[in-house]
């Protein structure tokens, strides 16, 4: 069975990885933590298992520090025309196609405008 760690262990675990513990008790590895990123100095929630785990602050982009395994790379996304009024805009998504709700509701789906046939008596809709 695993030893039980105090809180002046927790403490020192996670100022030896550049982090400071906000929270004043520990009680478990399930418990969640307040800890202040050393690199932007923004304070987040964090579970210590997975603090231990090398899962550090998520949206800190310190290179030294790989989140959730991996490089955070950003993603830059350039202003688009809108596929109904033209008028170039920056969307917050890559998926995105239209300017505002009005294009939105105003756009008719390609398929929608075709004639729908019954496979049973042949009969269009």
């Amino acid at each position: 069975m695993p030893k039980r760690l105090t809180y002046q262990e927790v403490y020192d675990f996670i100022k030896s990885k550049g982090d400071e513990l906000i929270s004043k008790e520990y009680i478990n590895s399930k418990n969640v933590l307040e800890i202040k990123c050393g690199v932007c100095h923004k304070i987040y929630k964090q579970l210590f298992r997975i603090f231990r785990e090398g899962r550090y602050h998520p949206y800190c982009q310190n290179e030294e520090k790989k989140p959730f395994g991996g490089y955070i790379t950003p993603i830059t996304l350039v202003p688009i025309p809108c596929i109904i009024c033209n008028k170039e805009f920056k969307p917050k998504y890559s998926n995105k196609k239209f300017c505002s709700r009005v294009c939105y509701k105003n756009y008719e789906h390609p398929r929608k405008l075709l004639p729908i046939q019954c496979i049973i008596c042949n009969k269009e809709f």
